[in-house]
């Protein structure tokens, strides 16, 4: 927690959107993290959410700041133009993501800050690069070892 509640900016203001089940490493982050900062976790419903439409009003109605999530989320939330004026952090993980989901994703959270993470399940995260929507390489490379981390 500690060195993600400074990286992504997670506090009380935080609005973190979560796509993947409780016992899932992504929820180290996007609710047990933004529940110690005093922020709000908005559950997406586990049947509805491979539903584009679904997600895309579940993040905008609670004003989502935070999103955490694989590429089929972030391309599921970028469908049909949607935009997300409240997000301010955006975390890629989990595996690669597209050229196109990279543009798509910027241009559905025109506010965000954006990272990519990378860590095996037995981490979770490792390592992480900032990425600049102006002056990106791809594919995305893995980064920097995270605070506390070191790489061999």
């Amino acid at each position: 927690g500690d060195w993600a509640t400074e990286k992504f900016g997670i506090d009380g203001t935080t609005r973190s959107l979560s796509f993947s089940p409780l016992n899932f490493d992504l929820a180290l982050l996007d609710v047990w993290t933004v529940l110690e900062a005093g922020g709000t976790v908005v559950l997406a419903d586990a049947g509805a959410s491979g539903d584009a439409g679904y997600l895309r009003d579940l993040a905008q109605s609670n004003e989502v700041t935070l999103v955490q999530g694989v590429p089929l989320l972030h391309r599921l939330l970028a469908a049909d133009d949607a935009r997300y004026p409240t997000v301010r952090t955006v975390v890629f993980t989990g595996e690669a993501v597209s050229e196109q989901g990279l543009r798509d994703t910027f241009a559905a959270c025109p506010a965000a800050r954006f990272h990519n993470v990378f860590g095996c399940t037995e981490t979770n995260d490792s390592f992480i690069q900032d990425i600049d929507p102006d002056a990106y390489v791809h594919p995305l490379p893995i980064g920097a070892p995270i605070d506390g981390t070191d790489a061999v």
